[in-house]
């Protein structure tokens, strides 16, 4: 079977897919769907970059697994152009608590509602699909959640649509969601569930809307009505604190002992995200029960190279890849050179992949 993993040029966001081939045919998995490189005036991408959301599969292609790391626009907004194009079997995303899910969406609202109220609408639709059972959420095919506990499923914390597996369960072919028998999928969902600026964020919320009951609040109509109330509760909430609060961090690799393992440096790889841990040692070493982190070839550097989310053993280890999506130009100053020395006085090479054609990094091989 062959092997195709690819790192696509879309700038400052991610989009990453794996194509299985085999005499049986292909398989398609995709980690996340999004940029923000493009009109900053109208905070959208251009449309060659989010054209490649489309064009990088032919029409009504099937894509067997869609992960989706967290919900800010940069990781989805390629979305909606990539389900009009191809068919989804299942959508991996991760279980959040009903305070975490209102702060994403009021942290997008924030960042886009004000220049482009459409362009947010659109992305709250899309969270709205996965995790409130949405129109056209039929869409994502299966939807399922990948719970932050590896002890128990946490039900209680369960949403209103999807199956739940927990962190650490490996997908493959004796799994929920059927892939092929020589590859699998390892995720870890990095929510602290009940975080005290979600819950703060929404208690603030309900307070503006007056209602008791959370799942009373109307979004949408605090948004349109009283938006600078809501960026100050949000203020207030968040503290100026980094608010990626949670990541699906997604390993893949092949299954061990089916057959002769190929290089490491090129099967093993790690999807980050927007992995948050370098101020939060316990959830190091929940992501450490899980992996052994040791064995990565190809590791895609969390949050497009920020400075804030890396940690210095992310950089330890047997040779590696180090792959580092950001857009050649952006306001965040990603990568953070301290990163990208990290890196390079560890003995391995980063990759930088920008929004620039000859960035893109294919890696092929053969199990």
């Amino acid at each position: 079977m062959k092997v195709v993993r690819t790192f696509h040029p879309v700038g400052q966001g991610a989009f990453y897919t794996e194509v299985f081939l085999d005499q049986k045919g292909g398989q398609v998995v995709v980690y996340d769907c999004g940029t923000e490189t493009g009109n900053k005036a109208l905070q959208i991408p251009l449309d060659n970059q989010i054209d490649l959301f489309k064009n990088s599969f032919v029409r009504n292609q099937q894509i067997d697994i869609l992960f989706i790391s967290h919900f800010h626009a940069d990781h989805i907004n390629g979305i909606d152009r990539l389900l009009a194009n191809v068919k989804v079997k299942a959508t991996i995303i991760p279980m959040l608590d009903w305070a975490t899910l209102i702060l994403t969406r009021v942290r997008n609202f924030l960042q886009y509602y004000a220049n482009n109220p459409q362009f947010a609408l659109n992305i709250d639709r899309i969270i709205r699909e996965l995790y409130l059972n949405g129109e056209n959420s039929e869409r994502f095919g299966e939807v399922v959640m990948v719970s932050p506990d590896a002890e128990d499923e946490a039900e209680g914390n369960r949403q209103a649509k999807g199956n739940i597996i927990r962190t650490g369960k490996i997908i493959y072919t004796g799994s929920k969601i059927p892939l092929n028998e020589f590859w699998e999928y390892v995720p870890f969902n990095s929510i602290t569930f009940n975080d005290h600026r979600a819950q703060d964020l929404l208690k603030g919320l309900m307070n503006l809307a007056g209602v008791t009951d959370p799942r009373q609040l109307d979004l949408e109509d605090l948004i349109r009505n009283r938006l600078d109330d809501v960026a100050n509760e949000y203020k207030k909430a968040m503290n100026n604190a980094n608010d990626n609060l949670y990541t699906l961090v997604v390993c893949s690799r092949p299954v061990a002992g089916i057959l002769p393992q190929p290089c490491p440096r090129l099967s093993h790889c790690m999807y980050f995200g927007d992995f948050d841990c370098k101020q939060n040692s316990l959830l190091w070493g929940r992501f450490n029960k899980v992996f052994d982190y040791g064995e990565m070839g190809t590791v895609q550097v969390p949050h497009h190279g920020a400075k804030g989310n890396w940690r210095p053993e992310m950089g330890l280890g047997d040779p590696r890849h180090y792959i580092v999506s950001t857009g050649s130009t952006n306001g965040h100053h990603h990568p953070s050179f301290w990163v990208l020395e990290d890196i390079w006085e560890n003995g391995h090479r980063p990759y930088v992949v920008s929004e620039k054609w000859q960035t893109r990094r294919d890696y092929d091989f053969t199990v």
